[in-house]
């Protein structure tokens, strides 16, 4: 598949795990492929590849920033107190907050280096969300664009929507990510409105929309990211949040990793973007499911997630025949 660029497309992965230090993750990933470790501090540690730049790290800020002082400290001869500080916090936060590893944008033909990776991890140790009640950890793909055309953002958001009660039932959300505000839903009005056949924005009122309704991080199908790449001037007015980078890429955020499971693996769960992607193509299909929705929102169905999740489980069959 070819990106916006007429290249061919990379994914970005980021995925959450628990029992195993970035130290050690990027260990892993120096036996998995040559590369150069850069240690950045204890809880950041960079890894030079051929295929780009691997970073491991604990995925909690203020340990982060704690580690980095503390490195000053020392390098300076000055009184670690962070390091103190740190060192208290340690033990609470290796049990509680993640490692997370990101990868560089990798072309579908280098796919088999992160499942070699992912076998690895597995192998060491590595924990999922499934592991204990405590445990909230995610995963998250960056597949980039393959047009800037608002009509394809337009229908991979659409068969997001169309989607997302299906998916987080394949995935099996834990009662632990159920609890947080990791996977909010896009507001049931803005649904009904980009879902009507007659929506069809340009880019500027598309983005408008999305950032009148979810000027936030906190969606399952992120898209603040790619906005700020397309108009980053448009989206520093609505949102005031530095974590919001520009990438030419869908930011699909998904609510569970649960490494030790059979059943759960990184590309089982790029399988199933791949048949949203698929969907999305499919404008006859996707308009059919679309008018099935909105007529099951204009019913005053009590409990229409669980209702569409019936429904569209027979749209899914059909459509994967």
């Amino acid at each position: 598949m070819k990106n916006y660029e007429k290249k061919e497309r990379r994914v970005g992965f980021e995925i959450e795990f628990q029992n195993l230090t970035p130290k050690k993750v990027a260990q892993i990933i120096t036996d998995c492929i040559e590369g150069e470790v850069i240690k950045e501090s204890d809880a950041s540690y960079l890894v030079k590849t051929s295929y780009g730049e691997f970073k491991a790290e604990t995925d909690a800020k203020l340990l982060k920033q704690l580690a980095k002082t503390s490195e000053d400290n020392i390098r300076v001869k000055k009184f670690d107190f962070e390091g103190v500080i740190k060192d208290i916090l340690k033990p609470l936060t290796e049990e509680l907050v993640p490692t997370e590893l990101v990868s560089p944008p990798l072309e579908e033909s280098q796919f088999e280096l992160i499942k070699k990776i992912e076998q690895a991890l597995i192998k060491a140790g590595a924990k999922g969300t499934n592991e204990s009640a405590y445990f909230a950890f995610a995963a998250q793909f960056n597949p980039e664009i393959v047009s800037k055309d608002s009509d394809h953002i337009l229908n991979v958001l659409r068969a997001y929507i169309l989607l997302t009660p299906w998916l987080r039932a394949q995935i099996h959300i834990d009662l632990t990510r159920e609890l947080t505000s990791y996977v909010d839903d896009f507001p049931k009005e803005y649904a009904k409105l980009i879902l009507e056949d007659n929506y069809s924005p340009d880019l500027e009122q598309l983005i408008d929309d999305y950032l009148k309704y979810n000027p936030t991080r906190n969606r399952g199908l992120d898209l603040l990211p790619l906005f700020m790449f397309l108009d980053a001037q448009k989206v520093r007015k609505k949102v005031k949040d530095d974590r919001v980078k520009a990438r030419p890429t869908f930011h699909y955020r998904l609510p569970s990793c649960q490494f030790g499971l059979d059943s759960w693996h990184v590309f089982v769960e790029w399988k199933r973007w791949v048949l949203l992607e698929r969907l999305a193509k499919d404008i006859t299909f996707l308009k059919k499911m679309s008018k099935s929705y909105l007529r099951l929102c204009d019913s005053h169905t009590l409990n229409i997630d669980k209702k569409w999740l019936q429904t569209s489980n027979h749209y899914i069959e059909d459509f994967r025949s």
